[in-house]
């Protein structure tokens, strides 16, 4: 079944290629429907490397299976090959009779309202309310994390905004020991949207709007 599997990782390409033509052609007006876009073709451009390189895989023949499969072709019964396979799609599908089919031309087509799809957003969850879909960037969990870490006078959202990207001295209040603990470390390694807080004590509320400009 290795050239069924070639066969199929082609097509597959194809469909993600035809896919990708198919958004780019079009320029959506509003940012939520432009990032959506983006966000699939970004998705489609991950499978199309991995689907490459499963199929760089069998072009590579590591272990013979390919050529012996199609010596087996050419200089064998070819009809006793095909029932040999068919018997073997046939075993599958009895093992797994609710195995779902594959649709690629489905998989990959441009859903529009127009032809009674459920178009759904995969950007919703991406982004909090105050970023607007990535016009702001929310730093109120950094702002959570930074007023918890010991040594801070515990600044306002607004002050934070000035110093969030100062790591030196005089204007880093933070201690070259406190920079070496555990809780530090969860601070400058978390993202910007982190509600996680690293104490228990309770954070003040931000007393500015909670989200900055993205440069």
């Amino acid at each position: 079944m290795i050239l069924e599997e070639q066969r199929f990782l082609h097509e597959d390409l194809e469909r993600l290629e035809q896919g990708i033509a198919d958004r780019v052609a079009d320029e959506p007006r509003h940012v939520r429907e432009r990032l959506n876009r983006d966000h699939q073709v970004a998705g489609f451009l991950d499978r199309i490397q991995d689907q490459s390189k499963r199929l760089i895989d069998i072009y590579k023949d590591a272990d013979s299976a390919r050529s012996k499969e199609i010596q087996n072709i050419s200089t064998g019964d070819p009809l006793a090959e095909f029932y040999k396979q068919l018997s073997d799609i046939k075993s599958f599908h009895h093992r797994y009779p609710n195995e779902p089919v594959e649709n690629l031309e489905r998989a990959y087509k441009k859903k529009t309202p127009q032809e009674g799809e459920q178009v759904t957003s995969e950007i919703d969850n991406m982004f909090t309310g105050e970023e607007a879909y990535g016009r702001f960037l929310d730093l109120t969990g950094l702002h959570e994390l930074y007023v918890n870490l010991p040594g801070i006078k515990r600044p306002s959202y607004l002050q934070y905004l000035d110093i969030f990207d100062i790591f030196a001295p005089p204007v880093c209040a933070i201690k070259r020991p406190d920079k070496m603990t555990d809780q530090y470390f969860t601070y400058a390694s978390a993202p910007p949207t982190s509600n996680t807080s690293t104490s228990s004590t309770s954070s003040p509320r931000p007393s500015a709007p909670s989200s900055a400009p993205t440069k």
